[in-house]
């Protein structure tokens, strides 16, 4: 521990006495100081910040506890259930179709597709693409603000269809007997594109990756011990819809992650 100089710069002439007042910074010093021999509880006023070369810690039966605790062998063991983030943190996460589906038998409008990786579907349908997001993928007490959904237009329209592809998220209560959609707008919670392709050549973008973001602006605390969160993707469709549209992964945005819980 490192405290004021008794004497100024610590000067002491040859001739010096020690004063009363003296001693008495001695001691006040002296009380102030860690002993580290001994060990000890201590309360500081702010935090100490070690800078330099670090703190190395030698032998085997050192550690250190807090939100983490190091143990013999190298070991690192939580001090508490699960590692705190302080200040809170955004991250992004991305959900893969790829694997979604495991049999195109009971899903004959949809398939697993491998060039481009992704869920291709297979001729146009009303039914709505239900994608369950795995809880490891999810940040259990963080807000999840959007979501991007990454697809392609699998083929040249010569016109555009009376509805486009649009993105739900919703959020299901365990047992399933009900849900809630994580954004307020669109139409019964689903993101459009705003704005909507002018063009079958606008609409098609190539071939190409596109993007489609909903935002979520209620029920969007995550909660996976009580709800199941699934992405509703409904194609295009109406008249000019065409099958072939292949959608590849989610990618989940998150704010105010305040800890690591795996669930």
């Amino acid at each position: 521990m490192h405290n004021d100089f008794v004497r100024e710069d610590g000067q002491w002439p040859p001739e010096s006495v020690p004063t009363a007042r003296d001693w008495a910074l001695f001691d006040r010093a002296q009380s102030k100081g860690l002993n580290l021999s001994g060990g000890n509880a201590w309360a500081p006023s702010a935090p100490l910040v070690i800078g330099g070369a670090g703190l190395v810690l030698s032998g085997t039966g050192q550690w250190i506890q807090g939100s983490v605790r190091t143990e013999r062998g190298g070991r690192l063991a939580l001090a508490s259930n699960h590692p705190l983030v302080t200040p809170t943190r955004t991250r992004t996460v991305r959900v893969s179709f790829g694997a979604a589906l495991r049999s195109s038998a009971s899903v004959p409008n949809w398939v697993r597709a491998s060039s481009p990786i992704g869920v291709r579907i297979t001729s146009v349908s009303t039914a709505t693409l239900s994608l369950p997001i795995p809880s490891a993928r999810l940040h259990s007490g963080a807000s999840l603000t959007s979501a991007t959904l990454y697809f392609r237009v699998g083929q040249p329209h010569a016109a555009l269809p009376t509805s486009f592809l649009t993105l739900n998220l919703r959020a299901y209560a365990l047992g399933h007997q009900t849900s809630a959609p994580l954004y307020s707008g669109g139409f019964g919670g689903y993101a459009v594109f705003a704005p909507a392709p002018g063009t079958p050549d606008g609409y098609f973008a190539g071939g190409g990756v596109q993007t489609l973001t909903l935002a979520c602006n209620q029920n969007n605390v995550i909660d996976p011990a009580a709800f199941t969160y699934v992405a509703d993707i409904q194609d295009e469709r109406g008249t000019n819809a065409l099958p072939g549209n292949v959608y590849h992964s989610l990618e989940l945005h998150f704010s105010n992650i305040t800890d690591l819980r795996p669930e």
